[in-house]
């Protein structure tokens, strides 16, 4: 199963963000529809806005990809004007990543597989 991480299968992958700056509904509505990093235009995703903190002057999104391109959301928030200052990966496929640390993994349960299974039988159907 290791080689489903690869971009050409497009499983979606769930990150928790912030930013510097408090982003607008225009400039999350561009993120989703695609912007253009390295050359070449990213594919639609989907953006929800989880907090935006007026104090600090910064917000805390929720983004989910499919692409993985290097660097993808760091760059994405770049073209608007943003800079990321926070990024962890909640969620990959259907799998709740939860505390996982740069580099470290885990074995999937029983549950997590058959749960896994589904989701990718849903994907090529």
């Amino acid at each position: 199963m290791k080689e489903i991480i690869h971009p050409r299968y497009e499983i979606d992958k769930t990150y928790k963000v912030v930013i510097n700056g408090l982003i607008s509904k225009e400039e999350i509505e561009k993120l989703e529809a695609g912007v253009m990093i390295d050359g070449r235009m990213t594919a639609p995703c989907t953006v929800k806005l989880l907090h935006r903190n007026e104090n600090k002057k910064n917000s805390e999104l929720e983004m989910v990809i499919h692409e993985g391109r290097n660097r993808q959301i760091r760059k994405m928030m770049e073209s608007i004007g943003y800079e990321v200052t926070k990024l962890h990966r909640t969620r990959e496929a259907c799998i709740e990543l939860g505390d996982l640390r740069a580099g470290e993994y885990r074995q999937l349960k029983p549950h997590e597989i058959k749960k896994l299974k589904a989701y990718l039988n849903r994907r090529n159907s």
